[in-house]
C-alpha cells in the first residue's frame, strides 16, 4: 500500500500573535486556563518534520508523528511572563470567559462558523483532563522554544 506520514501538531505558538493588540493597554488575554500546561509547537518545526518525512520516503503503511516544541508543555501565564520580559514591562494576565470567544473573534472579522470552531477547540483545551496525545505513536519535540517564536512575533 501507499506510504503515509501524518504530522499531528500541537497548538501553534504563533497563535499568541493575536494577543499583541492588547499589549498597548498592558494586558495579555488568554481564553486558555492560565496555569494549565499545554503543548505548543512552532510552525517552523512542523515544516521541518514534514520535510524530513517526505525526504525519508515514509514507512510502509501509515506513520503518525505527534509534534510539540521546546522542553515541555508551557502555561499561558508563563507565555505572558516571556512576553513581559521581551516588552520590558509587567503585563496584566486575564482569562476572559469562554462565552466571549465567538463575539471576540467575530469582532476581528472572523466568520461565526470559524469562531464557533475556535470556541469548541478552546472549550476542549480548557475542560479536558485527558492527555491529547496518542502515546502509541511517535512523539517528537521540535527544537524551537516559545521565547524564540515570541521574540520573532514581537520583532525583538
Amino acid at each position: 500500500g501507499p506510504r503515509r506520514t501524518y504530522v499531528r501538531a500541537a497548538d501553534f505558538l504563533e497563535n499568541w500573535g493575536g494577543s499583541r493588540g492588547a499589549l498597548a493597554d498592558g494586558g495579555f488575554p488568554s481564553f486558555l486556563n492560565l496555569d494549565s500546561p499545554l503543548d505548543m509547537v512552532a510552525t517552523a518545526d512542523i515544516g521541518r518534520v514534514a520535510a524530513d518525512a517526505v525526504l525519508a520516503g515514509g514507512v510502509d503503511g501509515t506513520e503518525i508523528v505527534n509534534l510539540a516544541s521546546g522542553p515541555g508543555p508551557i502555561t499561558p501565564r508563563e507565555i505572558a511572563g516571556i512576553v513581559s520580559k521581551l516588552v520590558g514591562r509587567e503585563l496584566s494576565v486575564v482569562q476572559p470567559p469562554l462565552a466571549a470567544v465567538v463575539p471576540t473573534f467575530t469582532s476581528f472579522g472572523m466568520s461565526t462558523s470559524v469562531a464557533s470552531a475556535y470556541h469548541e477547540m478552546l472549550t476542549t483545551f480548557t475542560t479536558s483532563t485527558q492527555d491529547p496525545w496518542e502515546r502509541q505513536h511517535w512523539f517528537v519535540r521540535g527544537p524551537t522554544s516559545a521565547e524564540t517564536v515570541l521574540r520573532g512575533l514581537l520583532g525583538k
